[in-house]
């Protein structure tokens, strides 16, 4: 259902969002997890595992055709809650386009304590 790197860009981002709770229970290194996406139809599905779990990926064709990964992308975010997951899947050279100069300012910020090496954009545009 997903290409590797979409795959791998799901992962790093479970990663993140497990070792965000501060889980006592969590290992120091990697976290292992298994996650089990069902898509719209009964053969439309995916298993992604960590990063560190999957050593040598297996490739579809027909999945790494469907993944536009050019650069230039625009992520449209509406809330304020989904700006972490616009950044965290966001490529070099996206843009984050918000509705208030509040939230780019918030968008900002977060990057840089992010992924501050990652070259994106900000805008507002106001519907």
């Amino acid at each position: 259902m997903f290409s590797v790197r979409q795959k791998r860009e799901i992962a790093e981002a479970v990663q993140k969002l497990l070792r965000a709770t501060n889980h006592r229970e969590l290992p120091d290194g990697e976290i292992q997890f298994s996650l089990h996406v069902d898509g719209a139809k009964s053969w439309s599905w995916a298993d992604i595992r960590n990063n560190g779990a999957v050593t040598t990926p297996s490739v579809n064709p027909h999945n790494e055709a469907q993944d536009d990964s050019k650069t230039g992308k625009r992520h449209v975010v509406d809330k304020t809650k989904y700006l972490p997951n616009a950044i965290t899947f966001a490529q070099d050279g996206d843009t984050i386009e918000c509705r208030t100069e509040t939230m780019r300012e918030l968008a900002e910020r977060a990057h840089a304590r992010m992924c501050p090496d990652k070259r994106l954009a900000f805008e507002v545009t106001k519907t």
